[in-house]
């Protein structure tokens, strides 16, 4: 099975290669078993997202398995309202003082504790469930912001990470803008965190949905910079 440049592969171990009008007893696979096969592994080779095939073993059939067993878990924990934010304080070396927070999620499941979003993350973003979630996320950073600024008469700044699918949402700036009116958080009191990898293999696409935010009050943060490949002349673009 093909797509593009991407192939994935499967074979019939017992198969003698000849033209048989059926598949006899030895085979013990049929042809639309082969084909289902050969998707799983094509689906390996786009994770992988690079030109290149794989051919099927059982272990791709578990992490398949596995991943359709977390989807399910997903929905039922949005229903279910399992996630919570941690708040990270962010302190700047230079005034000796909190600056803000960076709103960190954790899925809080029963029975199994809080679950790592490097888990998890990523399969919101295949099955774009990270849209609404990431929406609950800057929903609840924001009322936390505005909340603690106005009880303590500070100037907190919260930062929330932001995946690439949400960039690449063609609605997100306004989701964005709508969400600080409803909250009633002043813009300079938000930050946008993205990736370096994030941003530099999708700086053309968002550029311009960056410099509008950024232009509304916004902040926008560059992290885990250098932990990739950096280049100084995306950083001069940037």
């Amino acid at each position: 099975v093909c797509s593009s440049d991407l192939i994935g592969v499967s074979y019939c171990k017992n198969c003698t290669g000849g033209f048989c009008v059926e598949c006899n007893k030895d085979c013990k696979k049929s042809l639309d078993q082969l084909l289902q096969d050969a998707e799983i592994a094509l689906y390996q080779v786009k994770l992988d997202g690079k030109s290149d095939y794989k051919v099927f073993d059982f272990q791709m059939y578990n992490l398949l398995k596995n991943k359709a067993n977390m989807e399910n878990d997903l929905k039922n924990a949005v229903r279910n309202n399992e996630f919570i934010l941690y708040y990270q304080p962010q302190y700047d070396l230079l005034t000796n003082d909190f600056k803000g927070f960076e709103a960190l999620i954790r899925w809080e499941k029963p029975g199994k504790g809080l679950i790592s979003p490097s888990s998890f993350i990523h399969i919101m973003e295949e099955t774009g469930m990270i849209i609404s979630i990431g929406n609950w996320v800057l929903t609840t950073a924001c009322q936390f912001a505005k909340t603690i600024n106005e009880q303590y008469n500070k100037q907190y700044v919260v930062s929330v990470n932001v995946s690439v699918a949400q960039l690449l949402n063609d609605n997100y700036e306004q989701e964005v803008l709508t969400i600080i009116e409803e909250t009633n958080l002043d813009p300079k009191y938000l930050e946008l965190e993205i990736t370096e990898s994030i941003l530099i293999s999708s700086l053309s696409a968002v550029k311009n949905k960056l410099i509008y935010l950024k232009e509304k009050g916004i902040s926008i943060a560059l992290d885990d910079f250098g932990t990739g490949y950096s280049s100084l002349t995306y950083l001069r673009e940037l």
